[in-house]
């Protein structure tokens, strides 16, 4: 959304739950919503409520499996979120950036 592109995240936020509020099941807001608030407003919750939304919908979305997963193991839950990256391995076998973070994680 151009709001938060110019930092008015407050006010970004007001008007993709407004969109939201009419069109319940648009994937496009679910997870942009899901991205900012667990990567910019860092409120883990909401994100993943939104995410397991999405996923809901189409379990091969891989925005949702890769916030899914990077807010699981940043919450220390390195099982659930390296299975989350490996579902979106199985999707993108060619990302090495998550084939990385899964490595990394399963080394600690």
């Amino acid at each position: 959304s151009l709001l938060i592109e110019k930092g008015q995240v407050t006010e970004g936020v007001e008007v993709m739950e407004q969109g939201l509020a009419r069109f319940p099941g648009d994937a496009y807001l679910l997870s942009h919503l899901a991205y900012i608030y667990g990567f910019t407003l860092h409120q883990v919750d909401k994100s993943q409520t939104y995410y397991e939304r999405v996923l809901r919908q189409d379990s091969a979305n891989t925005h949702a499996l890769h916030g899914m997963g990077v807010l699981y193991l940043r919450d220390g839950q390195i099982e659930k979120g390296v299975v989350k990256l490996e579902q979106l391995l199985q999707l993108d076998p060619g990302n090495e950036e998550v084939r990385k973070l899964i490595r990394d994680y399963k080394i600690q």
